[in-house]
C-alpha cells in the first residue's frame, strides 16, 4: 500500500503510520531512505516515526548500522496496522459514497436537461464512480471510451472500452468527461461533436 495519487489524505499522521507499518510488514530490510521513498516522506520524518513506533512497542529494531538494520512489526504492531487499515477503509468508503451521491445528483440534473443517454469518456476511477452512480437513474450509459490503447478492448462494467471514434458510431445525446485533470484537453479533442447535436458535459 502506498499514497501515490492521494491528495487530501496523504498528510494525515495516521495514514503515515499506516503506510510505514504496511511497508515494514512487506519488507523488514528496507533502509530508512528506501522506506522514505516507499511511503513518500523525507528520511528525517521516517526516522521520527520509527523512533515513535519503536517506543510504543509497535516495531522492533535489530542491527546497529544502516546496512544491518531491520524492522519488524510486533504483535501489537500488527494489531495497530489492522486498526488503522479499518479506519482508513471506513473513511475512504464514506468519501466514495459521498462522491457517488454527488455524481447521481449531477446525472439526474443532466437527464432533466434532456440528455437521456450518454457515453462516459474516461475509464478511470472517476468514470467507475460515475458509472456506478448511474445504475439506479433514468439516464442510460450506452458506452465507455478512453484514449489509452492499453484500456481499449477491456471490460468496464457491462461495456467494452472503445476508442473515442466510437462515439460517432452510436450518436449519444451526450458525452460525460470523467477525467478530473484532463477536462479541457478532452473537450478540445471532441468539441466538434457539438455540431452534430451531441452535448459535451464536464463534471
Amino acid at each position: 500500500m502506498n499514497d501515490n495519487g492521494l491528495k487530501f489524505l496523504k498528510h494525515s499522521p495516521l495514514l503515515k503510520r499506516l503506510l510505514i507499518l504496511a511497508a515494514i510488514e512487506k519488507n523488514s530490510h528496507l533502509s530508512q531512505n528506501n522506506l522514505a521513498k516507499e511511503v513518500g516522506l523525507t528520511s528525517s520524518m521516517v526516522n521520527n516515526y520509527i523512533r515513535e513506533l519503536s517506543k510504543e512497542g509497535l516495531i522492533s529494531v535489530q542491527g546497529c548500522t544502516n546496512r544491518t538494520m531491520s524492522y519488524n512489526l510486533t504483535s501489537q504492531g500488527l494489531k495497530e496496522k489492522m486498526t488503522l487499515l479499518i479506519i482508513y477503509t471506513l473513511e475512504t468508503t464514506d468519501l466514495y459514497l459521498d462522491a457517488k451521491q454527488e455524481f447521481a445528483r449531477r446525472l439526474q440534473k443532466i437527464y432533466e436537461e434532456g440528455v437521456h443517454n450518454a457515453v462516459i469518456f474516461g475509464a478511470g476511477e472517476t468514470g467507475e464512480i460515475l458509472y456506478n452512480a448511474s445504475k439506479p437513474l433514468d439516464l442510460e450509459i450506452i458506452g465507455v471510451v478512453d484514449n489509452d490503447p492499453q484500456k481499449q478492448g477491456k471490460l468496464f462494467g457491462n461495456f467494452i472500452i472503445q476508442p473515442p471514434a466510437y462515439i460517432e458510431r452510436i450518436m449519444p445525446d451526450g458525452v460525460i468527461i470523467a477525467s478530473v485533470g484532463r477536462q479541457d484537453e478532452i473537450y478540445e479533442q471532441i468539441k466538434q461533436l457539438e455540431r452534430k447535436g451531441i452535448l459535451i458535459i464536464r463534471l
